[in-house]
């Protein structure tokens, strides 16, 4: 089974063929970095770019800090499973898949990986996949993606390329994705998998945007969101972080769940009168346990 990771409030991506930015990018405050091998990294470049996130990845290996991910090419141009036999190793968390259509991908990168992790002498199932849909085809596949492979932690979406191929046209108030957006989080929370990542916001000046945007897509279901630029990370990661009074709240609740289960009572009331259920007490739990990862980051 994979790893269990704490609460990812933000994801930088970087450049992976950015030799600077792969040194410094696990420096800017965010849960996650993401070493883009990707469409960030143009063809001529592709096999540098893989060399310098192979020793990147392994720099963080033991290191306290963000989870590490690498965005590998999609299986269909020939290069994911090299990129896979280069960065599975100590110090990767998990992997993100582009343009991901169907159920038959996520598991053949999951077998790829499973090789991987047994040549590096990783736990087998201990690296975790992002499944990123930027399609109409993906986004109809949604539940079965999710659902495809143990592996896989979360989906997210690529907005530019929905946009193209679904013909959208963006606006600022973001409606044009709004079903697709509803669509992950349904699809990921019948799949068993993590609230959906957030796209990045391509606006990098535009502050109070990216904060509208953020709350958003949290109020929608998303928990965390990418990021293009460490000055992004701060604002995403203040709105992912609960407030004084959910955090007060959160304690009443797990205090109350203790008192109940000494007691060997199911009735869960707080001093105020209110009932809580167990998925209060769950939602509590991962209030605190976000509080804690914050006080103490954790690789």
């Amino acid at each position: 089974m994979p790893r269990v990771l704490p609460p990812l409030r933000s994801h930088l991506y970087a450049p992976g063929n950015n030799l600077k930015l792969l040194g410094k990018v696990h420096l800017a405050g965010a849960d996650a970095v993401i070493f883009d091998l990707e469409d960030a990294v143009p063809t001529n470049e592709k096999a540098r770019a893989r060399g310098l996130v192979a020793e990147a990845v392994r720099a963080r290996a033991g290191q306290p800090g963000p989870a590490v991910f690498v965005r590998i090419n999609h299986p269909s141009i020939g290069l994911a499973e090299e990129d896979i036999r280069a960065v599975v190793q100590p110090g990767l968390s998990g992997l993100r898949i582009p343009k991901v259509e169907d159920a038959d991908t996520v598991r053949r990168v999951s077998s790829w990986v499973a090789q991987a992790e047994e040549s590096a002498g990783v736990p087998a199932g201990s690296t975790v996949l992002v499944c990123i849909i930027e399609s109409a085809a993906g986004v109809f596949r949604a539940y079965e993606i999710g659902a495809a492979d143990p592996r896989v932690l979360a989906l997210t979406y690529g907005a530019a390329d929905l946009e193209r191929d679904l013909d959208l046209r963006p606006g600022l108030d973001d409606l044009e994705t709004l079903y697709v957006r509803s669509q992950l989080v349904l699809a990921s929370r019948v799949a068993g998998v993590r609230p959906p990542i957030d796209t990045v916001f391509r606006r990098l000046d535009d502050v109070d945007g990216l904060g509208r945007s953020t709350r958003r897509n949290q109020a929608l279901g998303f928990f965390g969101k990418s990021a293009i630029h460490p000055k992004q990370v701060a604002t995403i990661n203040a709105i992912y972080s609960p407030s004084e009074a959910e955090v007060a709240h959160a304690r009443a609740v797990i205090s109350a769940a203790e008192v109940a289960a000494a007691q060997g009572s199911g009735a869960l009331k707080l001093d105020s009168g209110e009932f809580v259920d167990e998925a209060v007490v769950q939602r509590a739990r991962d209030i605190l346990r976000l509080i804690e990862q914050s006080a103490h980051p954790t690789g």
